[in-house]
């Protein structure tokens, strides 16, 4: 069906920048980041991603999946009606091994995070995206993952990195991390630049790089690229800070991955000033050692870790917990809280008002409009429970004074 899609409708992917992303991590994150850049350099940009999507004119935020196959197919095709000039495609790992982006071919492909083994036989997701390049298509690779550069090399496509730990074409140091500000300098060749974000941390340190790499592909000078890029204040569930003046500062993040896990929670780390609490909220879909890796570290990074689980896995919190338990040599310094919500406002409320409070996982990702509803769900929850902390400040209670 794509492939009949794709030729009654004269290969609208020809007709477009098809900027595609895949990876371990920052997919999203980076996706959006380059949408950005490319409407600051006047660009009309398409994109779907898993908070939402465009066809270059009207957001929003769909019930359904990723689209593949014929579904993308004509997402391009509307993209090229709303005359656009770009499209990003953040792919799905799995429909790429099964072949369902085979009637696309991208411009230029974006690899985040770390290389992705193949499952069981067959080829890995990254090798199945680089059989759909163009002939004279880029891929944009991270070079703190030496995989990554060898699997590209070993394709034959052309290639510029980019990368926060190793050399790269295009290279970014982190420089300063502190109130919950991060200063980056980005380089390449002989230019260099700096720009604040309140994206912090490794990771996002990386997926800023991929976007700034991706808007000099396409001849934007480095300063406009990072301006644009600092105009990105916060995305839902991606670090998101929630913050109070006088309060614990709450940051929010879906994760999805042990590997994940470690970067929110070393980004969080680098920036505490008291004593980091994670809430670790497990869905029920994890295998029994995803969350023994998921014990280890949230044990490693966090002062103090409360255990919860998603509304619909209640029923089988006892049992993920004992595996997150596997991971864990101090098992009594684990609270566990099977309420999601009551495990959130006892973190809150027991924090100091220098503490760090880290809510991870719990978020079951299958359509953006799912997704953006269960962050909704715990935006309102986290400010429930400041309030309710706020009310019992000492300062708000009256005050007794002894004379004499």
């Amino acid at each position: 069906l794509a492939e009949i899609a794709s030729s009654t409708l004269d290969r609208p992917d020809r007709k477009v920048l098809t900027i595609a992303v895949t990876g371990s991590a920052g997919k999203t994150t980076t996706s959006l980041m380059i949408a950005s850049v490319l409407r600051a350099a006047k660009v009309r940009t398409a994109y779907q991603t898993d908070l939402g999507d465009s066809d270059g004119v009207v957001q929003s935020t769909s019930e359904s999946p990723l689209a593949t196959a014929s579904t993308l197919v004509n997402w391009l095709s509307e993209a090229v009606d709303t005359e656009c000039g770009a499209a990003i495609i953040e792919l799905d790992e799995a429909a790429l091994t099964y072949g369902h982006y085979d009637a696309v071919e991208f411009d230029v492909l974006v690899v985040t995070g770390a290389a992705q083994s193949a499952e069981h036989f067959g080829p890995s997701s990254l090798q199945c995206a680089l059989e759909r390049m163009a002939r004279d298509g880029v891929v944009v690779a991270n070079a703190d993952d030496p995989r990554i550069e060898r699997m590209v090399c070993d394709s034959g496509v052309r290639m510029v990195t980019y990368g926060v730990q190793r050399a790269a074409d295009v290279s970014c140091k982190i420089i300063d991390q502190s109130g919950g500000m991060s200063t980056l300098f980005i380089t390449t060749d002989n230019t260099t630049a700096a720009m604040e974000t309140s994206l912090c941390g490794g990771a996002m340190a990386a997926c800023h790089c991929a976007a700034a790499t991706v808007g000099l592909l396409v001849d934007q000078p480095l300063p406009s690229v990072l301006e644009a890029l600092g105009k990105v204040r916060q995305l839902p569930g991606r670090m998101q800070a929630i913050a109070t003046e006088g309060q614990p500062t709450v940051y929010l993040d879906v994760a999805g991955s042990p590997k994940r896990l470690a970067a929110a929670l070393r980004a969080t780390r680098s920036m505490q000033q008291g004593k980091l609490w994670c809430v670790f909220a497990m869905t029920g879909l994890e295998s029994s050692a995803e969350l023994a890796e998921y014990g280890r570290i949230a044990e490693r990074f966090a002062g103090q870790v409360v255990l919860t689980c998603h509304t619909g896995a209640k029923p089988q919190f006892l049992e993920l917990a004992h595996h997150v338990l596997d991971g864990v040599k101090k098992c009594a310094a684990f609270r566990w809280v099977a309420d999601w919500n009551q495990a959130i406002e006892w973190a809150t409320g027991q924090a100091k008002s220098n503490d760090t409070v880290l809510i991870v996982g719990g978020i079951l990702r299958g359509t953006p409009q799912q997704q953006r509803r269960e962050l909704a769900t715990l935006e309102t929850w986290i400010e429930t429970a400041i309030e309710r902390r706020l009310e019992h400040e000492p300062a708000n209670r009256p005050q007794l004074k002894i004379f004499g």
